[in-house]
């Protein structure tokens, strides 16, 4: 539930207007980067009452991933006493980002039974860990066995295994782990002028810390591809939001990030996509953006600068925020009559929040929007 409008009691800030945040920052802030953020687009509202976000999505619906955390299992394929008195150790993140770690022994009775591992896991720790150490069996899985950890059903169902540990192995393939923030990538069309292009993603987890990942078109490039972390190589588990997504050329069709809801292993489409480049741009275009968390950074709302193009007609605009300090989403609204108008704001998000912009018109007459939007960062 969103509340439209917020009265809030705000101290001693130091600012009034954007100008004055920008000081106020590098002044508050000095030594520490203030970061400038900046979307720019022409928009036509959507002739309906009813808002759409302010983006360039390519015909697409773009999605807003959810952090939802899994209970995850372990077994054998294979019923084999070899196992008794063993166990399997992991590390792995939760939603919240608390990193946490799980020891169980396999079934003594069919080392095929599924044993409980977690009940709140997000990903895989593979920023303190390596593939050969975040998760480890102590006895070294049996010739002509795989041991599988996953959630239910994933003995039988490949889908549904989040790490596989081979025969004679102790430790994963690095290419079988998974987690709730795994994400793809592909082009729309196979298009040979693109091949080889690497797009380069930056994108947040749950709790507010910023990565970067990336992947690079095929030889086919509508074949998907894992996003991997561009500083250890590693696939990309924790995904939440994207921020920014780009390349160093025009892309000949729609480059999209996303992920197959019917398929983990062996992905054959997006059918859920969470960001895209448009086809003869090499960067995405989108107003949502997510606040760093409080020990990484802060987020503060600049100002709108709103051109309608239509003087007979009203464009409403509607940015989506959680105030700092609130749990609860806020939305304010302002109805833009035909010319220019600056909307100051100069409010500060609650850490690892939301924050959009959507348009709507008076549900008859479409307008053109032209808007800048503006937000400042500060990044610790």
């Amino acid at each position: 539930m969103t509340q439209t409008g917020f009265n809030k009691q705000l101290a001693d800030r130091g600012y009034e207007d954007y100008v004055s945040l920008k000081k106020n920052l590098k002044h508050q802030y000095k030594g520490t980067q203030v970061i400038e953020h900046i979307v720019h687009r022409k928009q036509t509202t959507p002739t309906s009452t009813t808002s759409v976000e302010f983006e360039e999505k390519g015909g697409l619906t773009i999605s807003d991933k959810a952090s939802t955390e899994l209970t995850i299992v372990v077994a054998s394929d294979t019923n084999d006493n070899a196992y008794d008195g063993y166990g399997i150790t992991g590390h792995y993140f939760t939603a919240a980002g608390v990193a946490s770690t799980f020891t169980v022994v396999y079934d003594t009775t069919a080392t095929t039974t599924e044993v409980a591992c977690a009940s709140d896991f997000y990903c895989w720790n593979l920023r303190d860990y390596t593939p050969a150490t975040v998760l480890v069996s102590s006895i070294a899985v049996q010739a002509g066995d795989n041991v599988y950890v996953g959630t239910t059903g994933m003995v039988a169902g490949a889908e549904l295994r989040l790490a596989t540990i081979v025969a004679t192995a102790t430790y994963p393939v690095v290419t079988t782990l998974f987690g709730a923030g795994d994400v793809y990538g592909l082009e729309e069309t196979d298009t040979a002028g693109d091949v080889g292009l690497v797009i380069t993603a930056s994108y947040f987890t749950p709790w507010g810390v910023e990565y970067e990942g990336k992947f690079t078109l095929a030889a086919t490039t509508t074949n998907i591809v894992r996003l991997t972390d561009s500083t250890t190589g590693y696939p990309v588990l924790d995904f939440y939001r994207r921020h920014d997504i780009d390349t160093t050329a025009l892309v000949g069709k729609y480059v999209a990030i996303g992920y197959d809801t019917d398929k983990r292993v062996g992905t054959v489409a997006i059918d859920v996509f969470y960001g895209v480049i448009e086809e003869a741009n090499y960067m995405s275009v989108h107003s949502r953006h997510f606040a760093p968390s409080a020990a990484t950074g802060r987020l503060f709302i600049g100002q709108f600068d709103v051109t309608n193009s239509n003087v007979l007609k009203i464009a409403t605009i509607q940015v989506y925020f959680t105030p700092k300090g609130e749990s609860l989403s806020t939305m304010i609204s302002w109805d833009i009559a035909g010319g220019h108008q600056l909307l100051p704001m100069t409010v500060e998000l609650e850490p690892a929040t939301d924050f959009t912009v959507k348009i709507a018109d008076d549900g008859a007459t479409p307008v053109n929007v032209t808007m800048t939007c503006y937000l400042l960062e500060v990044e610790f």
